[in-house]
């Protein structure tokens, strides 16, 4: 059973990043089952370290965007987001160092998912797409957002 299941919900309307959070979540579920399954695993590490890839990678994507924002409230939640960003890979590189010093934590591995989708996914990115439009940087989708 997958730890934490996409939902259309978390969509933040940007296809690449969504198609990112799909993946980190994926990412994710493997590291948890990996560390569920006989232990030592050299899975758990590989897991480990495709999700902290994983991470870097969408954050520098977030990046470029946040980058974008000029206007005062844009700004100041680009550099609230980045601390997130900093705080987040911490945590991913500490839980990795306890996987290779064979001290696996699934409440860790758990409790760094919850941030994931409750604080980073929903609210800051979320709140990301709201300075976007904001500034005029994204198209507002109106269709998408009228009951079919």
């Amino acid at each position: 059973m997958p730890l934490i299941d996409w939902t259309d919900g978390m969509a933040i309307g940007i296809d690449p990043l969504d198609a990112d959070h799909r993946a980190l979540l994926g990412h994710f579920n493997e590291l948890h089952q990996a560390v569920a399954d006989v232990w030592p695993t050299s899975a758990a590490l590989a897991a480990g370290d495709t999700l902290i890839d994983a991470l870097h990678v969408h954050f520098r994507q977030e990046q470029q965007l946040l980058q974008r924002l000029t206007l005062p409230g844009g700004i100041c939640h680009r550099e609230e987001h980045l601390i997130r960003h900093e705080e987040f890979l911490d945590r991913a590189t500490a839980l990795r160092a306890e996987l290779v010093a064979g001290r696996p934590n699934r409440k860790a591995i758990e409790s760094l998912a919850v941030t994931l989708t409750d604080f980073e996914l929903v609210r800051f990115d979320f709140q990301m797409v709201g300075h976007l439009l904001r500034e005029g940087l994204l198209p507002v989708k109106t269709a998408s957002l009228l009951p079919a």
